[in-house]
Parts: structure tokens; C-alpha cells; sequence
């Protein structure tokens, strides 16, 4: 069988060096830095969106610790109310304990 052109290296070498890049880079220098750069109407949007997600952080930070705070607070109370329950129960043998149901 004879050569196949997609398979020479010597087309396809060929094909590589008359391609050019597509779009091609503007050398004329028609936009000035300040034309197509945000500036400070872009800058303000954003730094106000940066600090409102700092804000939201801490109060949530906040927010979590009175929980935390919160919750150990009525996990004592409960461990203090069953163990009073329990020397009620220990003390008085005619007094069950929550959750334990008599015969």
C-alpha cells in the first residue's frame, strides 16, 4: 500500500508551520490599560462583597460558640438531674427512676 498523506511526517511538519494562531494579538496598541480594566467601579463591588462574607464569618463564629456554650449548659443540668434521680432511687427503693417502668 502506498503512503498515506495524513501519516508523512513531512505533511503534517508542513501543515504545523502554515497554521497560525487564531485571534490574532492586537499590536497596535488601541486600548489604553484604563479601557479595559474594571478600575475602581469593579474594585468597590467587590471589596464590599469581601468584607459583608468577613462580617457573616464572625457573627457566625459567634453564632456557634453561644450554641456550644449553650448546649454543654443543659448537658449538666441533665447529668445533674439524673444522678439526683438515681440517689432518689438508691435512697428510696419505692421511688423509680425516669424511664424505668415498674413490674
Amino acid at each position: 500500500m502506498g503512503d498515506l498523506v495524513g501519516t508523512s511526517p513531512a505533511w503534517s511538519a508542513g501543515v504545523s508551520m502554515t497554521v497560525e494562531p487564531t485571534p490574532m494579538p492586537t499590536q497596535d496598541g488601541s486600548f489604553e490599560s484604563w479601557e479595559v480594566s474594571p478600575g475602581l467601579a469593579g474594585f468597590i463591588p467587590v471589596f464590599l462583597i469581601a468584607l459583608a462574607c468577613i462580617v457573616l464569618f464572625l457573627s457566625l463564629t459567634r453564632q456557634m460558640r453561644r450554641v456550644a456554650v449553650r448546649q454543654a449548659h443543659r448537658d449538666a443540668l441533665d447529668r445533674e438531674q439524673d444522678t439526683d434521680q438515681t440517689e432518689t432511687a438508691i435512697n428510696r427503693p419505692d421511688v423509680q427512676p425516669r424511664g424505668v417502668s415498674g413490674e
